[in-house]
């Protein structure tokens, strides 16, 4: 199975003018999709409307969220039944390429990665505010230079605690 990371093109084949069923052709050749589909099964057989009539997994076009010919959305889903279905992952064409689109859990990775990195960033900043303030023999914030937060907004470090002795054994 492809990862969310990876992409498909495939440069032979014009996608400007793919219909639904064109784009399902074109995400055919991509990593993503899988052969135990009932899509596979019915192209040999039957046309796309007996899909509703087969339970197991199957690509459909979302044609909703879709706007052709730049976007294209496709549902890889399961089918239960002709009226129920639970969506297991989408993907997506834009201008050629397909993406899978990012699970839940890449999301929320990627927001506390970038919520970790501004955080350690005020805190070495900080840090190094309060180096140079020692060094300089300030002992408290009004004493302390200004520091920048990296976005161009300057800020002053709260007050110096006076450092306690450590604890009697």
């Amino acid at each position: 199975e492809a990862s969310e990371h990876a992409s498909f093109y495939d440069s032979s084949k014009p996608w400007g003018e793919l219909t639904e069923i064109g784009v399902l052709n074109y995400f055919k050749g991509s990593p993503f999709y899988s052969t135990r589909s009932n899509n596979e099964k019915l192209r040999v057989n039957e046309g796309p409307e007996a899909l509703k009539k087969m339970m197991g997994a199957e690509y459909v076009v979302d044609t909703a969220l879709s706007s052709p010919p730049q976007l294209w959305v496709i549902r890889y889903q399961w089918r239960a039944d002709a009226s129920q279905v639970s969506l297991l992952k989408l993907f997506y064409m834009i201008h050629g390429v397909v993406y899978a689109s990012p699970t839940p859990l890449l999301l929320v990775e990627s927001r506390l990665s970038k919520a970790s990195h501004h955080l350690h960033r005020a805190f070495d900043s900080t840090r190094r505010a309060f180096d140079l303030a020692r060094r300089a023999g300030a002992d408290d914030a009004e004493e302390l230079p200004p520091v920048s937060n990296g976005n161009g907004m300057g800020f002053l470090p709260p007050p110096l605690l006076p450092l306690l002795p450590p604890p009697a054994r």
